[in-house]
């Protein structure tokens, strides 16, 4: 009966479902209060599909009815135009229209527009759109680091618990952008003006938090580049801080960034109180990649050549330069960041 049923409703959005009692001593039926409505919607996911070794949607140019819940304030990213993203737990997408409407951050939408690629973002230039409800947001799905931002994670809230900024931020259109380390994954943030943010204290060394939604912005076909982080409001970035500990101990990186495959050395300069010294390098996750040197009595200079115990060169990325002091019954501490470039 139900698969006659949607054949029959195949052209109809939804249906409502009138819920009756169980007979009463009259031997009547009695309509409940409560009559919920059956929307047919296509997933997100089947929004966002695409053919193999293809990265545009398989229903670009088609009509499609979805719902979701709104991942932003539309607000904190345009005043002019609408642009936001939508999750139906199957992915996300991002709705947009040329008008404005004010849409918050956990209203549930019904919407219903065209799918088509933008520079690669993958949309719904919605016709129609219906609140008809309120919802919690989904939880951000947390990148391990390494991880770099593609296709498969277009439209979904995302978070990097630790990474180091490589970039100044820069404009780029009508906000601005700069580069960060997820790893050895290196991912562009881009910020809106709206939304508040200060990147005022953003600059190369900084480690930072960011949770934001995957978007993109691509020039060139195929359209596989131009993958962004785009935070929504101030709190989803946070300053974890370039230097860390002791102000009495001077550390100096000459080539913060540099490309061991070309022959190139990290000069690393310390100043500080006689006592046992130790620096190290350790990569992003806490393991010790290389001592550099240990027990000297006085800073002085070192160079890191971007090897491991080994004698293997790391891959590019970010790590961690350690340099502790001891001194009496005190230990001095400072981390910095240092890079291996990508070739």
């Amino acid at each position: 009966m139900i698969p006659e049923l949607l054949t029959e409703l195949k052209h109809v959005d939804s249906v409502i479902l009138f819920v009756y009692s169980s007979r009463d001593t009259l031997r009547n039926f009695r309509l409940s209060i409560y009559s919920p409505r059956l929307y047919f919607t296509t997933p997100i996911s089947d929004i966002q599909a695409r053919e193999p070794g293809q990265y545009s949607s398989r229903l670009e140019g088609q009509t499609v009815l979805s719902a979701g819940v709104v991942l932003a304030d539309s607000r904190n990213f345009s005043t002019t135009s609408t642009s936001t993203y939508i999750y139906d737990g199957t992915g996300g997408v991002n709705l947009y229209s040329s008008s404005f409407l004010s849409l918050k951050a956990g209203n549930v939408v019904l919407v219903r527009g065209t799918v088509t690629e933008y520079r690669g973002l993958t949309e719904i230039v919605f016709s129609d759109l219906r609140i008809i409800g309120n919802d919690t947001l989904p939880a951000p799905l947390k990148l391990s680091p390494g991880t770099a931002l593609n296709e498969d994670l277009e439209g979904l809230l995302v978070r990097i618990d630790t990474a180091v900024v490589s970039s100044l931020p820069a404009y780029a259109g009508i906000g601005k952008s700069f580069t960060i380390y997820n790893g050895s994954a290196p991912i562009t943030v881009y910020v809106y003006p709206n939304t508040g943010i200060d990147l005022s204290d953003i600059r190369p060394g900084k480690f930072v938090s960011v949770v934001g939604i995957v978007g993109q912005y691509s020039t060139t076909p195929p359209y596989n580049t131009g993958y962004q982080l785009i935070p929504r409001q101030k709190e989803d970035l946070i300053i974890l801080g370039g230097d860390l500990y002791s102000d009495n101990l001077e550390v100096k990186i000459k080539k913060n960034i540099f490309l061991p495959s070309k022959g190139e050395t990290a000069l690393i300069e310390v100043k500080g109180p006689e006592g046992f010294y130790e620096v190290k390098i350790y990569d992003n996750m806490g393991r010790l990649v290389r001592l550099i040197s240990q027990g000297n009595k006085a800073g002085g200079f070192f160079q890191w050549d971007g090897k491991n115990q080994n004698g293997n060169v790391m891959p590019p990325g970010a790590y961690v330069l350690y340099v502790s002091v001891r001194n009496g019954d005190k230990v001095l501490k400072k981390v910095k960041p240092i890079i291996i470039g990508a070739r």
